[in-house]
């Protein structure tokens, strides 16, 4: 199977900066171990100074994304306590990130807005989020002397959730990642229209273990009968 184009959604769209040729093999490897090790070293640091109640992150659902940026508006400011849409994930799902406080105030927020559920995550920090800047500034710096070749198929950016035209922009969009929300709604209609102009003969495959984001692709509203498939079985690729 050979890739038209290529998006991966939080930590895969490092994936798809190897697969779309803007980072080599050698590279990804070595990037993706230095943004682990410093955002882990930001959010020790994050939850040093937060008294016991840690910063994370909090999927809201069935609640629409408009909707929960406007009730969290007042927190979205970096003053704390404070909290961010992190992922936005599909018409029904939405992740937000924060401090304790800021978390425990969204989820109040949200489920007085007509939430069905807000589930706080298993993660080590506010992902995607501004309170994440010190790690984007060292972040930053580790990038500097690595190269980033331009695409050399269609790859889409979480940070902008259009197509990423170069590998400065590719590099510059890595360190926003860190502190941007993942658009990744947008990216699936920017996928959508960009393959419907060119070929009707298409099809979504989601790479790696579990069908997580073939389920947002089935959630995401684009009525146009394409499918997402997964592939982290044998069963799975032998039906590809």
């Amino acid at each position: 199977i050979t890739a038209s184009g290529v998006a991966g959604f939080s930590l895969g769209e490092f994936s798809a900066l190897y697969a779309s040729g803007i980072l080599s093999l050698e590279d990804t490897i070595k990037v993706v171990k230095q943004r682990g090790i410093i955002m882990q070293n930001c959010c020790d640091q994050i939850a040093k100074e937060s008294k016991g109640n840690p910063p994370g992150m909090a999927a809201v659902l069935k609640l629409p994304p408009e909707t929960i940026i406007d009730l969290l508006k007042p927190y979205s400011t970096g003053k704390s306590p404070s909290v961010f849409p992190a992922n936005m994930n599909s018409p029904l799902q939405t992740v937000v990130s924060g401090t304790g406080e800021g978390l425990e105030i969204a989820e109040k927020l949200c489920k007085e807005g007509g939430a069905k559920r807000v589930v706080k995550l298993a993660v080590a920090g506010p992902f995607h989020s501004p309170l994440m800047e010190k790690a984007a500034v060292e972040f930053k710096t580790v990038l500097e002397n690595i190269p980033f070749n331009n695409p050399s198929i269609p790859i889409f950016s979480n940070v902008t959730g259009k197509i990423m035209n170069s590998g400065s922009e590719a590099k510059e969009n890595a360190v926003l990642h860190l502190t941007h929300p993942v658009l990744w709604t947008s990216e699936e209609k920017e996928i959508a229209q960009r393959f419907e102009k060119e070929d009707d003969n298409w099809r979504l495959i989601e790479v790696g273990p579990g069908s997580t984001l073939c389920g947002l692709w089935r959630d995401s509203g684009i009525n146009n009968g394409w499918t997402c498939a997964p592939s982290g079985k044998l069963t799975d690729i032998e039906a590809l």
